[in-house]
């Protein structure tokens, strides 16, 4: 609602609903920073998608977030979101303590908690404690972690030549 007012956009809101209203908003939004927009325009998707999570009362995915704000630059040259969070118990035992990131950006996107990078850390090293030359589970787990760093590219043809470079580096250790 600020950001309408600011650049002199009025949404509808007399008798409406939040969600009609948030709707009304993207509309104004959309049309402002956009021109013209089709049912089977990316706008038009990312919005029914907002407003799916809104009606459905999920947390806001930083996902959907991210891509609202690069369309609607005005000018403020958002790069990348990061979210960071913790959670812990009242009772000092191992596994009550936590975190957690959500990282968002143009080109690369990444989520992780600390639950799962522990959980990795310890199969790596059971599979690296098997007898010399059995070392194929480690390998497989080291590389199950790269791939999943490589998924995080958004760019396939980008995801392509960090996976080429990569191969060639780790051929030369």
């Amino acid at each position: 609602m600020d950001l309408c007012e600011l650049i002199g956009l009025s949404p509808q809101t007399d008798g409406r609903d939040d969600s009609e209203i948030l709707e009304s908003v993207l509309s104004l939004l959309g049309s402002h920073f956009l021109g013209e927009v089709s049912e089977e325009d990316p706008w038009s998707l990312l919005v029914k998608s907002v407003l799916a999570d809104y009606a459905n009362e999920t947390d806001a995915d930083l996902q959907l977030l991210f891509a609202l704000a690069k369309f609607l630059d005005d000018g403020h040259g958002l790069q990348s979101l990061l979210m960071e969070g913790c959670w812990h118990s009242s009772k000092p035992r191992l596994g009550e303590f936590g975190g957690h990131f959500v990282f968002v950006g143009k080109n690369f996107s990444q989520a992780q908690d600390t639950s799962s990078g522990s959980t990795a850390a310890a199969a790596l090293e059971e599979a690296l404690a098997k007898p010399a030359g059995a070392q194929e589970a480690a390998a497989e787990l080291a590389l199950e972690h790269v791939k999943e760093l490589l998924e995080g590219i958004t760019d396939e043809a980008q995801r392509t030549e960090v996976r080429k470079l990569l191969t060639m580096a780790l051929s030369i250790l």
